[in-house]
């Protein structure tokens, strides 16, 4: 950890949890065993296995405080931005947690990190698909299913525009009277694609930027 790193770690077996101003620190705690350490902490590790929430559990503690601290030096702007979100996530309804993603993420990608990442990463050759989005009607339900599993449903422009036009849909469907079921599964959905031509935000919903 560099000066400059927002990572702070607090050792619980050998300090008593405090009540800290983290706002521009991604706070961790690591503890042997899981204790009482209040809100303030925006990970807690321990090496007991299968800890009650929020702790996680993790064989080797120095080596994944270690992992994390690289991780948020290398990236101080993005991890900040992700643990105030978070932190906040809970505090507000479900739409104001979308605007308060969104606005994060358009920042992130105007910044310098961002950039060099993109300038790192290794040319992916686009690999889009007919039908991102397919819609499915059973009785009075829609079903709206990405349909890339190839990318892991990555967004592109052309998943963006799909979703925008199926999500039309389907509130007309609510207005009458319709279900609208929604599942995603935490290992098919990536986010964002960054292989297509950049594209503005979608005219009719208004989404965007995306880093496509």
């Amino acid at each position: 950890m560099t000066l400059d790193s927002p990572f702070h770690l607090v050792d619980l077996d050998r300090e008593a949890p405090m009540r800290a101003d983290a706002k521009d620190r991604v706070l961790v705690g690591v503890a042997s065993v899981p204790v009482d350490a209040g809100p303030e902490f925006d990970v807690l590790l321990t090496g007991v296995a299968a800890p009650p929430r929020p702790w996680v559990g993790c064989a080797d503690l120095d080596a994944v405080a270690q992992r994390l601290a690289a991780v948020v030096t290398a990236q101080p702007a993005a991890a900040v931005a992700l643990t105030q979100v978070l932190r906040m996530g809970g505090h507000v309804t479900a739409p104001e947690r979308l605007v308060l993603e969104s606005l994060a993420y358009s920042v992130l990608q105007s910044g310098a990190g961002f950039r060099a990442w993109l300038a790192s990463a290794r040319p992916r050759t686009p690999r889009p698909a007919a039908e991102p989005v397919r819609l499915r009607r059973d009785g009075d339900r829609l079903s709206i299913t990405f349909d890339r599993p190839w990318v892991r449903n990555a967004f592109d422009a052309g998943t963006r525009d799909a979703l925008c036009e199926a999500l039309h849909v389907a509130v007309a469907e609510l207005r009458l009277g319709g279900k609208v079921p929604c599942h995603v599964r935490r290992s098919s959905f990536r986010g964002a694609a960054s292989t297509s031509p950049g594209a503005g935000p979608c005219a009719t919903c208004r989404w965007g930027p995306w880093a496509d």
